[in-house]
């Protein structure tokens, strides 16, 4: 039972579901900072399309061709390419944004996302990093920070969930076995420096 809960939270907060869950909340709780609020479902949706479907596709590509061995990416060799696609495809985003649309705060949110997403590219050339943990402390970091930096009492609590939430993500990701300690423990620690320091330094 445990195990089926852990795979279970694994699942709904996936490392390329996190951009959109970022976006949701941002939408949601602090919908004036996004610029037109009137475009937040297509936000959303393009969010979505372009950091999880289109990164999953490319998985789908890999396992058919064979050049990983499982979608669950077990070996740390199996990570790198497909996390150097989606470090390409996340940039690709971040300069779509900035040169095609108005949306100040979805390009600096990007800008972090996909620092993120280089982190856990060049660390898994030498150790195998807790993609979960770097995605859910990341967010984490961005929401607290944001809370804190935009005085918007409403970030308060999703933060506070945020943080409880990712903590639970690296808890199942050990009770998987699918890393170990020191592997969650960077990923979490790194995750929320980056996103905490990406939003003190753009905004």
């Amino acid at each position: 039972m445990l195990r089926l809960l852990a795979q279970f939270i694994s699942l709904v907060f996936h490392p390329l579901l996190m951009p959109t869950w970022l976006f949701g909340i941002m939408m949601y709780y602090f919908a004036s900072a996004v610029q037109p609020t009137q475009a937040w479902l297509l936000v959303i949706v393009l969010i979505f399309g372009m950091t999880f479907i289109l990164p999953l596709l490319n998985l789908l590509f890999f396992k058919i061709t064979g050049t990983i061995r499982s979608f669950y990416l077990v070996e740390r060799k199996d990570r790198i390419l497909p996390f150097i696609f989606i470090t390409i495809v996340y940039a690709g985003i971040t300069a779509m944004i900035f040169w095609k649309m108005s949306f100040p705060i979805v390009f600096k949110l990007m800008v972090i996302i996909t620092c993120l997403s280089l982190l856990v590219t060049v660390f898994t050339f030498f150790f195998k990093i807790s993609a979960h943990a770097v995605a859910g402390g990341g967010i984490a970091g961005v929401l607290l920070s944001m809370a804190i930096y935009s005085s918007v009492a409403e970030l308060v609590v999703p933060s506070l969930i945020m943080l409880v939430l990712a903590g639970t993500v690296m808890s199942a990701r050990l009770l998987l076995n699918a890393h170990k300690p020191q592997e969650v423990g960077w990923g979490g620690m790194l995750g929320f420096v980056i996103g905490s320091a990406g939003i003190g330094m753009l905004f």
